[in-house]
């Protein structure tokens, strides 16, 4: 078979066969081994990092984020919780500590996502099961894990279920976006891709199956240098993520919700005429799980 050049994205990929001279790398680049065992950040020796330290930590030599002690809790704008085994202080009645610093502890648990929350706003976004419900391309929730009636890990899935007789496409560049205190722990590929030989292209320098773009977007290449086979309708990719608490507290409010989206772009899918039907679907819906029971609307339902 011979080799074929595809433009996706601004991502040249060399389709065909490969030999076994070039089948280290598809790009023909060393592949290059993240190594981030025990470590929480700094170099990861491939020209990426091993994570980012928060709320004035430093990055130690180990790779270990540690508070940097040479400096007083007002000095970072410090005023509650513990900087160093000093107190920075107290929060007051109806207030929480988030991240070294007081802030309105909304009450939400066990309220309708319409009801005030106690801290002037409301308990939203209202918690939703499936991004969009006609459109062909859609993030799913499928699981949950609880612990002590909080859940903090949640499986969405991407289903693609275009119309019967619908082209189908041969490779496709996702994006997805996952706000609030949210980690992505795990992506695994579905029958559909297994069926047409397909896989999640790998990040060469970190050996993520995904990518993070510097807008925080997660990229998720699909495709094959073997063959153009279509890609058929059903489950193709599920990802595994922690939120709340579980994924980290100190950055967000942990009680706050995961709301994820699917990006739109031209050129999600390959050949441009399978990919020109999604431009005008709401397919960037939003997937809201909360890690507290927040209800939905009277009379409605997740």
């Amino acid at each position: 078979m011979g080799r074929q050049i595809i433009l996706i994205a601004g991502l040249v990929i060399v389709a065909g066969a490969c030999s076994p001279q070039d089948s280290a790398s598809s790009e023909g680049v060393a592949a290059c081994t993240p190594k981030c065992a025990g470590r929480a950040c700094g170099d990861d020796g491939c020209g990426g990092t091993c994570g980012s330290c928060s709320n004035g930590a430093l990055c130690n030599v180990a790779g270990a984020c540690v508070a940097d002690c040479t400096k007083s809790c007002g000095a970072l704008g410090l005023t509650c919780g513990q900087h160093c085994g000093v107190s920075c202080g107290t929060c007051p009645a109806g207030a929480s500590c988030d991240a070294g610093r007081c802030t309105c502890a909304p009450q939400c648990d066990g309220k309708s996502c319409t009801d005030a929350d106690g801290c002037g706003g409301t308990c939203g976004p209202c918690p939703s099961e499936v991004s969009c419900t006609d459109c062909w391309l859609k993030l799913v929730v499928v699981d949950r894990v609880k612990s002590n009636g909080r859940t903090t890990q949640v499986v969405l899935a991407i289903d693609y279920a275009p119309p019967a007789g619908a082209a189908l496409p041969t490779l496709a560049d996702l994006h997805l976006t996952l706000a609030g205190p949210a980690k992505l722990e795990q992506v695994g590929i579905g029958e559909p891709l297994t069926s047409a030989g397909k896989k999640l292209y790998p990040n060469p320098n970190t050996g993520h199956v995904y990518q993070v773009l510097p807008d925080g977007t997660i990229r998720l290449l699909v495709m094959s240098t073997a063959n153009s086979k279509p890609i058929g309708p059903g489950r193709w990719i599920l990802l595994k993520v922690s939120l709340g608490a579980a994924a980290d507290a100190a950055e967000a409010p942990a009680d706050r919700p995961l709301v994820a989206r699917l990006v739109p772009h031209n050129e999600i899918f390959a050949p441009t005429q399978v990919d020109q039907p999604l431009w005008s679907q709401p397919i960037d819906g939003a997937v809201v799980v909360w890690p507290i029971n927040v209800l939905p609307p009277p009379g409605d339902t997740p």
